[in-house]
């Protein structure tokens, strides 16, 4: 387990099967492709802290990074989204 922001799982080195991320809309954003650079084929990438109407955003920038997304989960407009590396 390595506790830290995308800088942090770089400098591992190592393939994670999972990843979760809680932040908002643009930080995920910016920081997704080193999350799918760090993570292991079919791995999944939990993300959350980001509002229902960003949804959209976050899928299309999943969909430019061949992730898919396999669950959702809403409570009060706040959303954790999982996709799942292709």
């Amino acid at each position: 387990i390595i506790l830290g922001d995308a800088s942090s799982i770089k400098s591992a080195r190592i393939e994670f099967s999972t990843i979760l991320a809680n932040i908002n809309r643009n930080v995920l954003t910016a920081d997704m492709p080193q999350y799918v650079a760090s993570l292991a084929q079919n791995g999944s990438l939990i993300m959350s802290g980001f509002y229902s109407e960003d949804l959209p955003i976050i899928d299309d920038a999943a969909k430019a990074l061949n992730l898919h997304r396999v669950e959702t989960k809403t409570t009060n407009n706040w959303v954790a989204a999982k996709y799942v590396k292709e």
